[in-house]
């Protein structure tokens, strides 16, 4: 009767400690980069400069890619993602369009996931216009 006590204890202790720990799905990212030119991040323009930037759980089911620097922060939703090989490299993924950048893509290697972004209308009007749109790669410390 005691262990019966005790095991009984033991799981529901077990489970309650279980439903207030982190998700270990929940993985996030934070880095570092350098801007060099003027860019779209979600809604939000970016001038060049140093940022910081992490992925975030912002609801459940939904992931955002967070931005700071220059006094501004940045919220992209993240669209579609795709399982990757595990690396060290993480990078962001920009197009460009009449001289205007926009973020496209941010593969977080440490994660094994690329995270693809929406352009905003007026860049995949452009873009769309473009045969072979240019892309730079900006790596994330």
């Amino acid at each position: 009767m005691l262990r019966m006590k005790f095991a009984f204890v033991a799981v529901t202790l077990a489970a309650g400690l279980g439903a207030l720990s982190p998700r270990a799905d929940a993985q996030e990212y934070k880095g570092n980069f350098s801007l060099p030119f003027e860019t779209y991040w979600g809604g939000t323009v970016l001038q060049p400069g140093e940022y910081t930037v992490w992925t975030e759980d912002a609801r459940p089911g939904a992931t955002v890619l967070r931005v700071s620097g220059n006094g501004k922060i940045a919220t992209a939703l993240i669209g579609p993602v795709e399982l990757r090989e595990f690396t060290s490299h993480t990078r962001i993924v920009l197009v460009e369009a009449g001289g205007i950048y926009a973020l496209r893509q941010f593969d977080a290697g440490v994660l094994g996931k690329s995270f693809s972004f929406a352009l905003p209308k007026s860049i995949h009007e452009k873009v769309g216009r473009v045969s072979i749109p240019a892309v730079t790669e900006i790596a994330v410390h």
